[in-house]
């Protein structure tokens, strides 16, 4: 992993590019998505697995029945670096298209 992934992060760097909804909780960022049905939420908890997958970066998604919620922090670095905020970027472009279906 280069240095940028493992760089700390401060809290004004993470508040200035953090997407809208998307809050700190101690060493992490995270959101919960409200859906529309069961079926709504399987495609993004598929979504976020792929994307997950293409940036080599591993959530903690929690799943319900009209609901996800993403938890992203970097484990290497203890705490929220880069590749965190980069991922969440990429969740809420690509959870928004799926939601406004």
């Amino acid at each position: 992993m280069s240095e940028k992934e493992l760089k700390l992060l401060s809290k004004e760097e993470i508040l200035s590019q953090l997407p809208p909804g998307w809050s700190i909780e101690e060493s992490s960022i995270k959101k919960t998505y409200q859906t529309k049905s069961w079926l709504q939420t399987v495609m993004l908890f598929n979504c976020a697995a792929s994307l997950a997958q293409s940036h080599w970066h591993h959530p903690d998604i929690s799943v319900s029945y009209r609901s996800i919620t993403i938890v992203l922090t970097t484990h290497e670095a203890k705490g929220i670096t880069y590749k965190d905020v980069e991922l969440a970027k990429d969740i809420e472009l690509y959870f928004n298209g799926i939601l406004q279906r």
